[in-house]
Order: structure tokens, then C-alpha cells, then sequence
């Protein structure tokens, strides 16, 4: 029963990887978005040369600076994360071969090794 949880906990981190994939294209579509309205506004206020007007582009750099900022940091701290919920879950998996099938796993390494072995003559 232990083997089946670990493979159904295993088959759920490949989604935790796709699930982390997906909110890092949602926001960097969102910072896209935000891009494109800043310039937007930009090219609106060009014409107004007042010093309010600049004020106020400065202030709205500022606030999609700090969105910029906020979002990177979300992206890579969930991406840290995704990594490295798929390591531990290839680390199990490697684990929960060797205790099964200890004698497949030594003949696949052997098998590796020579491949490699060979590779590296070469």
C-alpha cells in the first residue's frame, strides 16, 4: 500500500511541475499586459510635458518596477520549488527501484557504465 501512495505521490508532483509552469506563463502574460499598458500610457502622456504629467509617469514606473520586481520573485521562488519537489520524486523513485529490484537496477548502472565507458574511448 506504501508503494502505491508513493507512486500516486509521484504521478501528483509531474503535476505540481506543470501546475508551477502554467502560473509562470500566467504572469509573465500578466507583466506583458502591463508592459503594454505602461507604454500606452507613455505615449499618451508624451504630449502633456507638464511636470505633473512626468511626476505621474515616474509614479506608474515606479508601481510596474515594483509589480516587476514582486512577480520575478514569485516565478523564481516557484520555480525553486517545482525543482525541487521533481527532485525528491526522482530520488524516491530511484530509492523505491533499488529496494524492489536491486539486482535490475545493478545490471541498468553496469549497462550505463559501459555505454559511457565506451563513449569515452572514443
Amino acid at each position: 500500500m506504501a508503494t502505491a501512495v508513493k507512486r500516486k505521490q509521484r504521478r501528483n508532483g509531474g503535476s505540481d511541475v506543470a501546475g508551477a509552469a502554467n502560473d509562470l506563463q500566467h504572469d509573465f502574460e500578466a507583466l506583458r499586459s502591463d508592459l503594454n499598458t505602461l507604454a500606452q500610457e507613455v505615449t499618451s502622456l508624451v504630449g502633456n510635458t507638464s511636470d505633473e504629467a512626468v511626476q505621474e509617469l515616474k509614479d506608474r514606473i515606479r508601481r510596474i518596477r515594483d509589480n516587476l520586481d514582486e512577480t520575478v520573485s514569485d516565478a523564481t521562488s516557484r520555480g525553486r520549488d517545482a525543482l525541487r519537489d521533481m527532485s525528491d520524486n526522482f530520488t524516491e523513485s530511484v530509492e523505491e527501484q533499488l529496494r524492489e529490484r536491486p539486482l535490475t537496477t545493478v545490471a541498468l548502472a553496469a549497462g550505463i557504465g559501459f555505454v559511457v565507458g565506451a563513449i569515452w574511448r572514443r
